[in-house]
């Protein structure tokens, strides 16, 4: 199949906004589509949750990066349907660790509750993704989380 320019140049476009749109919150993404550094937000209470991989360095010497990042892609899947589930913002994914929150984005009374069941559920999630599909015997993924609640100031950093 043969793009034009145009339709190339249309493309790549859409993809952005589909990235944009992903990353940030509507009125973030709004401010920045309109070429506006959006001012920092000062919440009074969020939940923030972080999980990291146990063994993650041993098992990155072990397995292939293909095999590596193979493994990260199938546990955040499963990870983003929870966060989509239980209402989590998801922040970021850093190699091995993955964080979100609640009640940064929208107001969420139940923010503590919420990200709690939300661990639970990425706890069960990784103990059903296997590290390596071409050899179970490695067993399947454990990850530690943190939560923590307390005040933050939400802002985009950079370009």
């Amino acid at each position: 199949m043969h793009l034009s320019h145009q339709a190339r140049k249309h493309l790549k476009a859409q993809r952005g906004e589909d990235l944009i749109s992903k990353m940030f919150p509507k009125h973030i993404a709004d401010q920045l589509r309109q070429g506006r550094k959006p001012e920092p937000e000062n919440r009074d209470m969020v939940t923030i949750f972080f999980s990291d991989i146990v063994g993650f360095t041993d098992l990155s010497s072990r397995l292939p990066a293909e095999k590596v990042s193979d493994m990260l892609d199938r546990l955040y899947l499963r990870f983003d349907a929870l966060a989509d589930k239980h209402d989590v913002f998801k922040i970021e994914t850093i190699g091995d660790a993955f964080i979100g929150v609640t009640n940064l984005v929208k107001d969420q009374d139940d923010h503590v509750k919420r990200i709690a069941e939300f661990a639970i559920d990425c706890i069960e999630a990784a103990r059903q993704t296997q590290i390596c599909l071409d050899d179970p015997s490695m067993g399947h993924v454990i990850i530690r989380v943190g939560l923590h609640s307390g005040p933050v100031i939400a802002s985009v950093v950079g370009s």
